[in-house]
């Protein structure tokens, strides 16, 4: 897998894999936006530079097949001159799935993020029915630190 830092001649791609996201989320919270009108949203904000933020795609045979979109921020309430590297969204192609790409791509992160120096620590959620994905993040050394619950009405 060859890693590129994000460029629009891949945003066709990266909505599909953002929309996967979006339609899994969607199962739990029917009230979440719709798939590609969502990610193409969010794509329209993205400004690494301004918001500390980037995305990197995994390529095969030059083909998007996965990718990580992470920030770097503070901790306002318990430590507000530390930051933090979140992990936002982690994309892996079904048929990619199982061959360590996404634990190249937390690495990567995590490389980029020590780099910067001054950073305490990783943030990353998941969703308590992706089994697959939260064991992915314990095997890279992710604990559980806090529980969300929720409830529909």
């Amino acid at each position: 897998m060859k890693i590129v830092e994000y460029e629009q001649k891949y945003e066709k791609e990266l909505i599909e894999m953002l929309e996967g996201i979006q339609d899994f989320e969607r199962k739990i919270f029917s009230e979440r936006e719709e798939g590609k009108k969502l990610a193409t949203n969010w794509l329209k904000k993205y400004e690494p530079k301004k918001n500390n933020e980037y995305i990197l795609i995994g390529l095969i045979d030059e083909k998007p097949m996965a990718f990580v979109w992470s920030y770097y921020s503070t901790d306002e309430l318990n430590s507000p001159t530390s930051k933090y590297l979140y992990i936002s969204d982690l994309f892996i192609k079904e048929e990619f799935r199982g061959m360590g790409y996404g634990s190249i791509l937390i690495h990567l992160c995590e490389k980029k993020a020590k780099e910067l120096g001054n950073i305490k620590g990783s943030f990353i959620s998941v969703l308590a029915n992706n089994i697959d994905a939260f064991n992915v993040y314990k095997k890279n050394g992710y604990n559980e630190n806090e529980i969300t619950l929720y409830k529909e009405f």
